[in-house]
This record gives C-alpha cells, structure tokens and sequence, in this order.
C-alpha cells in the first residue's frame, strides 16, 4: 500500500513541474527595453509660444541645447503623468549629462 505521504508529494510535484514550465516562458522572463539611438534631430525654426500665465517663450532661449518638447496639459490624469515619469526617468538614467537637456511642458 502506498502511504498518504507519497501522494501528497506525487500531488505537489504535479502541480509544481507544470507551473515552474510555465514560469519559465519568455513572456514571463524580463525584457530588455529597446533603446532609441539618437543622433540628432531637425532643427527647428524659432517660434514663441504663451505659457500658462500667458508669458511667451521662445525656443532660441534654449538654442545649442537637445530640447524634449512635450504639448500636455494641468488637468491632464493619466497619460501626462505617465510621459512626464517616462522624460524624468530617462533624465536621471543620464546623469550629469541632463542637464544638457531643456526640457519643455
């Protein structure tokens, strides 16, 4: 007679094996993030734009610098944020070197 205690690991290693394969499909494996190679951009010319104290802004008050320009809005829930924490991570994976950048909202 085969002890209880048998099947009880019998039991677990039948769910085990299966979930482990599973767990090790790619899709559940982390991915490398693409990278955007850049290696210069159109350069632009100078325009003014009203900020929300309707203040103007020209852009050759930032010339020689790499601009990231970003149209949202104040009362903007989940995409501006979101694109805001995507420019802000990807400042600090720079480093020093952000503040090369004149980031524009």
């Amino acid at each position: 007679m085969i002890s209880r205690s048998f099947w009880i690991v019998a039991l677990l290693f039948v769910i085990a094996l299966p979930t482990l394969l599973i767990l090790s499909l790619p899709i559940f494996s982390p991915q490398e993030h693409e990278t955007l190679k850049v290696t210069g951009g159109k350069r632009l010319p100078d325009f003014t734009l009203l900020d929300q104290y309707n203040r103007s802004f020209s852009l050759s008050t930032v010339k020689g610098r790499p601009v990231i320009l970003f149209f949202g809005y104040t009362n903007c829930p989940d995409i501006c944020p979101l694109a805001m924490r995507k420019i802000a991570d990807s400042l600090k994976s720079l480093g020093g070197k952000a503040d090369e950048f004149a980031v524009i909202f």
